[in-house]
Order: C-alpha cells, then sequence, then structure tokens
C-alpha cells in the first residue's frame, strides 16, 4: 500500500498517477480490508482515495462510493452520491 500514493516520492522511486482500483479489491468488492478489523490497510486506502480525488463519472464514480461506503464514511458516500444524481447524462 505504501507505494501507492498518486505520483508522491516514496523512498527513491517516484510512481504514476493511479488510474485503477485493484489495489481497493479487498475493501470493495471483497471482504479482506474492513475498518472494523484492521485500521492500517483501510486508513492507506482512504489515503488513495482522499489523493484521487471525487471526481468522474459513471462507473467510477460508482466504485467510488462504495469505497467510501466500505470504510464506515457514509457521509462522504451519500454526497458523492449526490452529485451523480445531478450529473447530467
Amino acid at each position: 500500500m505504501e507505494t501507492l500514493l498518486n505520483g508522491m516520492m516514496i523512498g527513491p522511486m517516484k510512481i504514476r498517477t493511479i488510474v485503477h482500483a485493484s489495489h481497493a479489491f479487498g475493501l470493495h468488492p471483497g471482504r479482506e480490508i474492513s475498518p472494523l478489523i484492521d485500521m492500517k490497510y483501510s486508513n492507506a486506502l482512504r489515503k488513495t482515495l482522499e489523493i484521487r480525488g471525487d471526481g468522474g463519472t459513471g462507473w467510477s464514480k460508482a466504485w467510488k462510493i462504495n469505497f467510501w461506503a466500505r470504510l464506515l464514511d457514509g457521509d462522504h458516500a451519500y454526497k458523492m452520491y449526490q452529485e451523480l444524481l445531478r450529473t447530467p447524462l
């Protein structure tokens, strides 16, 4: 998880922007990562979501809504859901 920070310097290596969510599979749709079980991985995923931001449309935003809900941040998930409904097709 430490190497998945969006373009930030991590040790001697600079990584590119994350454009996928495969590192979060254990949070959603999987069940291996949960803030009720282990805050270390939950906090790492929360950080990657914060860095990536709430932007996006369609499936991308829907996945982010689910991630925030699984992180037990219903207010953030609901805010994004409302934004999704306001977005013209």
